[in-house]
């Protein structure tokens, strides 16, 4: 069920629909029944139903509307909802081709709701109600009994909500006579052009992996403390950066006249541009990779037993797939690759290497992570 302040927040948002549109065009249907077409464009994750779906539950609140059959001059009411980490995102804009003036673009970006909620189904519900407002102002906030939506005799219905007492009883009541809208004051205007604040997500972890160097193939085992923050838009340009302070356990190459141990410390950085949600709980994020830290060589076995630190630059690029476990619990798989910038010869006599690094170096981790997620204003 649809909560009450959810469809009180839908209900506010078709106010500002109504009135950014009412320039334009009466928003109330003749008294003569007639209705109006639009075209709609609706994204969303398979989980929350289709645009027929959508048009049904608008359908079920107001007669006024019909599907429009391709007229570029008739209204586009376009709704797209994302999912994130804790909940889900919808956006509802109304795009009005018929105010454009002579010689101005064919089209008009209209007003912009956003509705956020826990579950797909309350976001639809929720966005329906004010497209609904949108096109016929005495539309009921319920849908009707006979719908497109309504549910079988002696069932509940699982999708359509009833709305609270007191939107039941506001749309009961008869319609208020029509008052000319004031002129938006410069203190609306100048609240409409504050933006929205940054939506950040926190994630600290802890991670294992293998790091692979060649030309030997000498494997590196690699613990890491993670720290991620991430910018939530909602979009595919959705940055974040993860920073990952790693230790390797010693690695043993031997040669002709001993053994010598390696290990890295490392302070990785990874930015990634963008964010692929292949799902509510699944993404993907490709990454660029910058290590910097140090490289510690000792002999072993060896008459003259040493010890050097060099300094270890690499970079390169990777892919991680986040699974969201819970609310705050987060799941991490990522593999790539890095390139060694400083290659640093290692040897026991002139005439003898142990070892150089060069070439590629794959490595694969997986982690834990707890944080805190950004969620909708």
């Amino acid at each position: 069920m649809v909560r009450s302040w959810v469809v009180t927040r839908a209900a506010l948002a078709a106010i500002f629909v109504v009135g950014a549109a009412a320039d334009s065009r009466a928003q109330a249907p003749d008294a003569s029944g007639a209705t109006e077409p639009i075209r709609l464009d609706f994204d969303a994750p398979a989980a929350c139903g289709t645009a027929d779906d959508f048009f049904d539950a608008l359908r079920a609140r107001t007669d006024r509307v019909r599907r429009s059959e391709g007229y570029a001059e008739d209204r586009r009411f376009s709704i797209r909802i994302t999912a994130t980490v804790s909940e889900f995102d919808g956006r509802l804009s109304v795009t009005d081709p018929g105010d454009a003036s002579p010689g101005a673009a064919s089209t008009m970006e209209g007003a912009e709701r956003r509705i956020s909620a826990a579950s797909c189904a309350e976001v639809v519900q929720a966005l329906a109600i004010v497209a609904a407002l949108a096109i016929d102002a005495n539309a009921s906030q319920t849908a009707h009994a006979d719908g497109p939506e309504g549910a079988a005799p002696g069932q509940p219905a699982p999708v359509v909500p009833a709305a609270p007492a007191s939107a039941s009883a506001a749309a009961e009541a008869p319609p208020p006579a029509p008052q000319p809208k004031p002129p938006p004051s410069s203190e609306t205007q100048t609240s409409a052009a504050v933006p929205d604040p940054l939506r950040l997500s926190w994630f600290l972890g802890v991670q294992a992996g293998v790091e692979l160097a060649e030309p030997r193939s000498i494997a590196f085992p690699t613990g890491a403390l993670t720290g991620d923050v991430a910018l939530e838009r909602g979009t595919l340009l959705s940055p974040s950066l993860r920073a990952a302070l790693s230790s390797s356990l010693d690695a043993t190459v031997s040669s002709a006249s001993g053994r010598a141990s390696f290990a890295l410390t490392t302070l990785r950085l990874e930015p990634c541009p963008v964010r692929v949600r292949l799902s509510g709980v699944f993404g993907l994020v490709p990454c660029a990779v910058f290590d910097a830290g140090l490289v510690s060589a000792a002999g072993e076995g060896v008459n003259h037993h040493q010890s050097r630190l060099r300094p270890w630059i690499a970079a390169g690029a990777a892919e991680r797939l986040f699974v969201a476990l819970a609310a705050r619990w987060r799941l991490d798989i990522e593999a790539g690759v890095v390139a060694a910038i400083s290659r640093d010869t290692f040897q026991f006599l002139p005439d003898e290497t142990v070892y150089e690094f060069s070439g590629p170096i794959p490595f694969v981790a997986a982690g834990v992570s707890f944080g805190w997620p950004a969620r909708a204003q």
